[in-house]
């Protein structure tokens, strides 16, 4: 409270910024923002103005493949840890005894026993609509309707037979009005006459969103709730009919005409079919009263073990607000008993194979390094002998895990092998030597389980055929398979900032991305074309790697290599960024590693066509001349980050980032 009253949070987010500027035009675009979370700017706490700062410092991120790729994230993390879904049937009403919840009941009647209950239903809408008001005595139907409510939104979504390149991934219309405008959606009880709008185009971001030469976009008008009188079966056309004028007129010549397929909701569907009180678009509005602990509890207040999730919940709404407080239950729910179904195989054959020695012990593990990865150890040899023992069982972990697809891609006992270590994951003890060595890795740096979790996951979905139809799920792939052990790197480096992961992140792509333009013709013969199908054939692939292509379709596959290595060498320059978060003579390791990746690169580029008949090296000498060609700025640059480890902070976050989509710097 004291830091609030310093930073003046009374104040609105309108009258914190008529304090700096006078213009009203350049007002209202620096004040209009808490409309993104369902706030009036001139109520909505002054506090929300950090949206600015965060935006400026960390960048505005997409999920390729737009949200649904978000929620698909989350549901094969959900079955990877053995949740069930039952999904398409109606919850009517959250049963309570003794102030507990003892489960729910179905809208056909059914009724379904729980120890707890998590509902992401909006909770305005489920304590009134969905738990007796006798088990509610903090909120009571009238505190409910006390409550101050987002606006609604009408969103019409729509498909293009043209594109428009003139647009940006978002943009805001601002109409003729604005604080009138903002009182007749947030107080009125009519359809405003005029309307301000965000355009979001994604295909500029992720083509992959549209067919080649269309667009698919989705404008949202905020508009009164449902407390308004407004009958949306007329409404609802005739605004659909305004809004694609007027972006017509203002940014998209001719978009009538080229709309191809459209659709709109309207706060209707946000009660209906989202279950939000009010059909409110956000739930509460985040005024200072309705703000962090005065937001709906995570935990609920009248009733033992039910918990509450969304936007209506603490911390907030958007998509930030409403995944961190999903977060907040790993902190809040006990502990689940084991589930006595899964996987219990505790000796698998290959405990007992002469292949398993290799990875015994630590002194084993730093010569699995030596022998399959000369790069990594040469680097690993510029750290401490501490910091070399740990990252060469890092290194033994994802090789052994690697060698078994790679290897045995043919053995039927691998897929139950690969079940066994995702299950000793899990439960934080294994009998697979390799296993065991990373779990007390883990342990000591704190490091992020579902980390690898992700990467047993990426690699195993090299058995059997693999094709990529999108560079996009390319760049997922390698996140999964790389970019997972840059995250668990920088744990072992004791780098805690979280600025620093998106650029780990870059460098574990651009060096997975490397290495598949060097082993296109070992992939191959594992029944493995990487290079995506928006980039290449891969029939044209298959004939060359197959000696029946012509020489022009030579040309054209190492086009498609080199490409390939364009984009990595941006991840490159991006991950080149982050090196100040690195211990200094981290960074030297860390550079070795990178800039001799990049020397095979090179290489590549250099033998033109057939490269891929002879596997591509570089000499000591070579990476020796690609470190020194790099700028020793990165070497000094001001101020060490290698801060004091945070480790509760840490283990958040790395969970945060790990197992739904890439955290790329670059936006993948």
């Amino acid at each position: 409270l004291p830091q609030m009253i310093a930073l003046q949070s009374q104040l609105s987010v309108f009258a914190h910024t008529a304090r700096y500027i006078k213009n009203p035009r350049l007002r209202q675009v620096f004040s209009f923002h808490p409309l993104l979370v369902g706030g009036n700017p001139f109520t909505t706490t002054s506090i929300y103005s950090l949206i600015h700062a965060l935006e400026r410092k960390w960048g505005v991120h997409f999920a390729m493949g737009g949200t649904g790729e978000v929620v698909a994230g989350l549901v094969r993390l959900m079955e990877e840890v053995g949740i069930e879904l039952d999904l398409g049937r109606t919850v009517d009403e959250i049963t309570v005894e003794n102030e507990q919840v003892r489960g729910i009941r179905l809208a056909d009647g059914t009724t379904m026993p729980a120890d707890l209950v998590v509902a992401n239903a909006d909770a305005p809408f489920v304590y009134k609509k969905m738990i007796a008001p006798e088990h509610r005595p903090s909120w009571t139907d009238r505190r409910i309707e006390r409550q101050r409510y987002s606006m609604g939104l009408f969103v019409i979504y729509f498909g293009t037979t043209r594109r428009y390149p003139q647009l940006a991934h978002h943009e805001i219309l601002l109409g003729p009005r604005y604080k009138g405008l903002i009182k007749d959606v947030f107080e009125g009880d009519h359809l405003p006459e005029d309307f301000s709008l965000y355009l979001h185009a994604p295909t500029r971001t992720d083509p992959s969103m549209a067919p080649d030469g269309c667009e698919s976009m989705y404008a949202l008008v905020p508009v009164p709730n449902l407390r308004a009188n407004i009958d949306w079966s007329s409404a609802g056309p005739e605004l659909r009919d305004r809004v694609l004028a007027y972006i017509e007129n203002a940014v998209c010549p001719g978009l009538v005409s080229h709309v191809v397929e459209d659709f709109y909701v309207t706060p209707e569907h946000f009660q209906n079919r989202l279950l939000s009180l009010h059909g409110a678009g956000f739930s509460i509005q985040p005024t200072l009263t309705q703000s962090a602990y005065f937001r709906f509890h995570n935990r609920s207040e009248d009733i033992g073990n039910l918990f509450f999730v969304g936007a209506g919940t603490q911390p907030g709404a958007g998509m930030p607000g409403v995944l961190s407080s999903a977060k907040v239950m790993e902190r809040l729910l006990p502990e689940a008993p084991a589930r006595r179904d899964r996987v219990t195989v505790t000796a698998p054959k290959l405990v007992q194979d002469n292949q398993i020695d290799e990875f015994r012990d630590a002194a084993a593990a730093a010569s699995v390094m030596t022998r399959y990865g000369t790069t990594f150890s040469w680097a690993a040899s510029l750290l401490d002998k501490g910091l070399h023992r740990d990252l060469s069982i890092l290194y033994a972990f994802c090789r052994y895990v690697d060698n078994l697809v790679d290897e045995r891609p043919d053995d039927p006992e691998v897929p139950e092998i690969l079940a066994q270590i995702r299950h000793d994951l899990e439960r934080g003890q294994s009998a697979i030597p390799p296993v065991a060595l990373f779990l007390d890795l883990a342990r000591q740096h704190q490091l992020p389980i579902v980390c690898a979790l992700d990467l047993v996951n990426g690699v195993a979905s090299d058995l059997g055929e693999v094709r990529f139809a999108e560079t996009n799920k390319l760049i997922r792939y390698c996140y999964r398979v790389a970019s997972t052990v840059g995250v668990m790197i920088c744990g072992v480096l004791g780098v805690d900032e979280p600025e620093a992961l998106p650029f780990a992140a870059d460098l574990g792509i651009a060096m997975q991305l490397t290495n598949i333009a060097r082993d296109i013709q070992e992939d191959f013969d594992n029944g493995r074309i990487y290079l995506p199908a928006s980039i290449i054939d891969p029939a044209l692939v298959t004939r060359v790697l197959t000696d029946r292509a012509d020489p022009h379709e030579h040309e054209a596959l190492q086009a498609a290599v080199v490409e390939l290595l364009d984009l990595a060498e941006r991840y490159y320059r991006s991950a080149d960024k982050g090196m100040r978060f690195l211990p200094r003579r981290a960074r030297w390791a860390i550079l070795t590693a990178s800039r001799s990746y990049e020397a095979i690169g090179d290489l590549i580029r250099q033998h033109g066509t057939g490269y891929w008949r002879q596997r591509v090296y570089t000499s000591r000498l070579r990476k020796v001349r690609a470190i020194l060609g790099t700028g020793w700025g990165m070497f000094f640059d001001r101020g060490d980050r290698h801060a004091p480890r945070r480790v509760e902070h840490e283990r958040g976050l790395h969970n945060a980032l790990s197992g739904l989509l890439s955290v790329s710097q670059l936006g993948y």
